[in-house]
């Protein structure tokens, strides 16, 4: 009983959070982020990938979550729980530059992923997009590169294939020559993105 009343409390400080309501808390939950400790600790990438969150949302929990602990340290997503030293100005706005851009190509993939057979899309298509979603998990979001070339490659890559799912999104039904070279230069940008990384 004890250990219901508890889950239930944790579902309600989540539901304090901006965005969040019960059905979304009850997501985070079962994806193990079922309390405000759990989700400062975990990576913005982890947490735009439950249900019904997405990029920007994660953004916006782990913003308010830093300011509410007051400190502003970037933290590291490895879930180790160590803070890692504080981010230099140029690493900073490669951040905020990447969560935007980032936000942007997660939508884009929710939007195309959402339904596959209504927008005509081919099998390899939408295997390739889940692919690219799961190489966008790695961009080191938390814990920006150290290295001015490192950051520029990551964020050549990353605004490619933003150009490239934007494209897609406003592709029509019957388009399959452009469907599989759309698919072609996504395989492309992504093992870019990978080597990159």
């Amino acid at each position: 009983m004890a250990t219901a009343l508890a889950a239930k409390k944790s579902l309600t400080a989540l539901t304090d959070l901006p965005g969040i309501g019960a059905t979304k808390a009850k997501w985070l939950a079962k994806a193990g982020l079922g309390t405000i400790e759990a989700l400062r600790a975990a990576p913005v990438n982890e947490i735009a990938h439950v249900r019904g969150v997405g990029y920007a949302l994660a953004v916006r929990l782990k913003e308010v979550l830093l300011a509410q602990r007051g400190d502003g340290v970037a933290t590291g997503g490895d879930g180790d729980g160590d803070a890692q030293t504080a981010l230099t100005d140029a690493q900073a706005e490669w951040q905020a530059r990447m969560n935007e851009l980032c936000a942007s190509v997660h939508q884009a993939l929710d939007d195309l992923l959402e339904d596959p057979a209504r927008r005509g899309l081919k099998p390899k298509f939408v295997a390739q997009l889940k692919r690219l979603r799961k190489v966008l998990q790695a961009v080191p979001m938390e814990n920006p590169p150290a290295e001015i070339d490192e950051r520029r490659r990551v964020a050549k890559q990353v605004k490619a294939i933003n150009k490239l799912l934007e494209s897609a999104t406003q592709m029509s039904k019957g388009s399959a020559n452009h469907q599989q070279a759309l698919r072609k230069n996504l395989r492309s940008r992504r093992k870019k993105l990978l080597k990159s990384l």
